[in-house]
């Protein structure tokens, strides 16, 4: 029987999958719910050191109340784009290029004032660069009561698995056309890291 996804589909090195998720740092997360899985999309920070991911939904979103104790999924969406058969002479099938990382872990929600503030000051400082210093100056008094309305949380790293499907069983030649093309449909703020995994 064959294996699927394909080995040279797979990524397993680990450093290689966290430089993937701390690149994307949004999420689909997916909760065990009643009437099936909850689904929602949410940025998540990747703390190598312990072995998590850490994030926050809203507290009227359904996830909260479920998250506590669940093993739920994160999945992480990279760049994706069609790869035309033209690239290679017709003489293939049209076929698409993504890269994803797939996290199944153990939550734990965080209740400490103190910690979801720490976390949030984290996520402004990760997304606002050099302006957080100026954003949290002037906007904690107001920031942090608004703490009462998200669920922050924390989740192990019990299964990391990687989908890089970028031609790697292609000819040398094909996987520099096929990347190319990948590259034009990466947001800039991907390309960087995109490039550590250029054939």
């Amino acid at each position: 029987m064959s294996s699927y996804p394909p080995t040279y589909h797979t990524e397993t090195d680990e450093q290689v999958l966290f430089a993937a998720i701390e690149a994307i740092q949004h999420a689909t997360l997916v909760v065990p719910g009643i009437d099936g899985p909850d689904i929602s999309f949410t940025p998540l920070l990747l703390d190598r050191q312990r072995r998590l991911l850490r994030g926050h939904v809203a507290g009227r979103n359904p996830q909260s109340d479920s998250l506590d104790g669940e093993m739920i999924d994160a999945v992480f969406h990279g760049p994706h784009t069609y790869i035309s058969p033209q690239l290679n002479n017709l003489d293939d099938v049209p076929t698409w290029n993504y890269i994803n990382v797939h996290v199944r872990g153990k939550v734990s929600l965080l209740d400490d004032e103190v910690d979801k503030w720490s976390m949030m000051q984290e996520f402004v400082h990760v997304f606002e660069g050099d302006n957080a210093e100026k954003y949290l100056e002037h906007y904690s008094a107001r920031l942090k009561p608004m703490l009462k309305a998200i669920t922050c949380f924390e989740m192990t790293l019990d299964k990391v698995v990687g989908r890089f499907k970028l031609g790697r069983n292609d000819s040398p030649e094909l996987q520099q056309k096929t990347f190319t093309v990948l590259r034009g449909e990466t947001p800039p703020s991907l390309r960087g890291w995109l490039e550590t995994l250029a054939p």
